[in-house]
């Protein structure tokens, strides 16, 4: 089951390097020029932020003895409004 429409627009999945800068977005906007901080504790988790979106985050993984990059997958979605 994937997300709606609704979803979707709402939506944003993003790669960060380890200094955190966007370096692709699902909206293309940022890439390279901003930088989204994680309140990442573990490789993987989720949060929500000040602005009361939810935030899913996981280190990317290297393979056999390449540790990896630093990298992390976040996905970032804004609260919907249908109950406000």
């Amino acid at each position: 089951m994937g997300l709606s429409e609704e979803e979707w627009g709402r939506t944003r999945c993003l790669l960060v390097d380890a200094n955190y800068r966007v370096i692709a977005a699902s909206d293309g906007k940022g890439v390279l020029a901003d930088r989204h901080y994680l309140q990442a504790e573990a490789q993987r988790g989720h949060y929500q932020n000040a602005e009361q979106a939810l935030v899913g985050y996981a280190l990317t993984p290297g393979y056999e003895t390449y540790t990896g990059m630093g990298w992390y997958g976040v996905v970032v979605q804004q609260p919907s409004d249908r109950f406000g």
